[in-house]
């Protein structure tokens, strides 16, 4: 093969790989979406489909190439998977039965799989800029029609509200669910729920909010104005979700990540990030919204003291809060009630929704449902996956001190990661639409760094 023809060749790829991965950060947000139907039977995940299409054309090209691009978050994963795999194969062996363990293993092999592929694209440093740019102003578009929602639903104007054929045909978004808050004050976006719509813009706000904290020029966008304005606008969505995850998630960003870059990664710059929160909850903060979030905290504490001093969880309340404090503490004492060999492995995937030990199928703390499912040893590798990505990512000025938009770039998307792995705390089963933070901030290591675990051996052209 001639110099041209080998050109061509990497350059058909390339159109290919970006397709492919652009594709995979606008559509994985459409859970819910059926793509047709079979008589009356909808077939969806468009999430899944999609992502299965990146991880099929990774693997063809792995596989015809003999080239694999391996860093250490993959072995972590793959460590987890094989752990994974292992449990899966106990349980089939000794005859249990846990149920719809084949619809979380597939979709966590697919999630596994998805990263690998990824870090397995060539891009070059202006392309994976490319990539978190539409990644941004997917987010950003998703806020807007957020918005139009809100509007809708005043003037009752079409797309109020959207229906979704998964899990059933015709299931509606849900809204507002109290008369302090009213349904224009709580949309879901392209979401079934709201808490989904505002987990899913929470990684890419912070990542702007950190880049506005560190002053950073034309880093993302080609002026500051046009950076703070949408970091305004994805602020605004996330208040308008009315998630108190998110809320919480973006209030702990804030004090533990946002405020020590502005300070540590000078000039002082809070007062830009201040400026662009306070912007974005002008515009569709509301005294309603707040009594809300007020009124559940205040009562949510009461209860919290009633049930501390009877032991009574008859006490608690059926909302959200309450709800989610209870299925945490029934998840994590179930988990110490396992035999040393289940604590340590698992009990195998969605294995909560066999017990009656827990209010719920599933646990509301993506950790503590993977303890239980895969163990103290399957938690532990994910863990660690997310702790490597930050790390790697914090640390980025000081391996790319030359680099200012590397360096800018890398301590942002630590905060999206941050972000990511906050948000699991209080959500439920790992979703792609959550791992879009992972994905970039994996393909954006290795495309700076050039990982010591390449053995590829492929030519890298820079496109500088």
């Amino acid at each position: 093969m001639n110099a041209v023809e080998e050109r061509t060749r990497y350059s058909r790829e390339r159109v290919i790989e970006t397709l492919l991965a652009s594709a995979v950060l606008l559509i994985v947000p459409l859970y819910g979406w059926a793509l047709f139907k079979v008589g009356s039977l909808p077939v969806g995940r468009p999430d899944l489909l999609i992502i299965g299409c990146l991880t099929a054309y990774a693997s063809i090209n792995v596989l015809c190439s003999h080239q694999l691009r391996l860093d250490i978050p993959s072995l972590l994963l793959f460590g987890w998977i094989v752990e994974i795999t292992g449990v899966g194969l106990w349980i089939f062996l000794t005859g249990k039965h846990v149920l719809n363990f084949m619809t979380a293993f597939i979709q966590l092999i697919l999630l596994i799989s998805s990263y690998v592929a990824m870090v397995n694209i060539r891009f070059s440093e202006n392309g994976v800029v490319a990539l978190i740019r539409l990644w941004v102003l997917s987010a950003i578009s998703m806020a807007l029609f957020g918005f139009y929602q809100g509007v809708a639903r005043i003037f009752s104007l079409p797309l109020a509200y959207l229906q979704f054929n998964i899990p059933a045909p015709g299931t509606v978004q849900r809204a507002g669910y109290d008369p302090l808050f009213p349904e224009v004050f709580r949309v879901a976006s392209v979401f079934a729920e709201p808490s989904w719509y505002g987990a899913h813009l929470l990684p890419p706000t912070v990542l702007c909010l950190v880049l506005v904290a560190q002053g950073s020029r034309e880093t993302l966008f080609h002026s500051r104005q046009s950076l703070v304005g949408a970091t305004a606008i994805l602020v605004a969505g996330v208040v308008q979700s009315a998630s108190a995850t998110a809320y919480i998630a973006l209030v702990g960003a804030l004090f533990v990540y946002i405020i020590p870059v502005s300070v540590y990664r000078g000039p002082f710059q809070l007062h830009n990030a201040l400026s662009a929160i306070a912007a974005g909850v002008l515009v569709v903060a509301s005294v309603p919204s707040l009594r809300l979030i007020a009124r559940e905290l205040v009562e949510l504490s009461w209860e919290i003291v009633v049930w501390l001093q009877t032991g009574d969880e008859g006490t608690l309340s059926f909302a959200s809060a309450s709800y989610r404090l209870v299925n945490n503490y029934q998840t994590l004492q179930y988990w110490a009630s396992l035999d040393p060999v289940h604590m340590l492995f698992g009990h195998g995937l969605n294995s909560l929704a066999n017990t009656s030990a827990v209010q719920g199928e599933f646990s509301s703390n993506s950790y503590l449902q993977l303890l239980v499912d895969t163990g103290a040893v399957g938690a532990g590798l994910f863990i660690l996956f997310l702790i490597y990505l930050f790390l790697k990512l914090v640390v980025t000025p000081l391996e790319h001190a030359s680099q200012t938009r590397v360096a800018n770039l890398g301590v942002a998307l630590a905060g999206s990661v941050l972000a990511g792995a906050m948000i699991l705390f209080q959500t439920g089963y790992l979703r792609p639409a959550r791992w879009s933070a992972f994905l970039l901030a994996g393909l954006f290591l290795v495309t700076v760094n050039q990982s010591e675990f390449d053995i590829t051996g492929r030519p890298w052209r820079e496109e500088q």
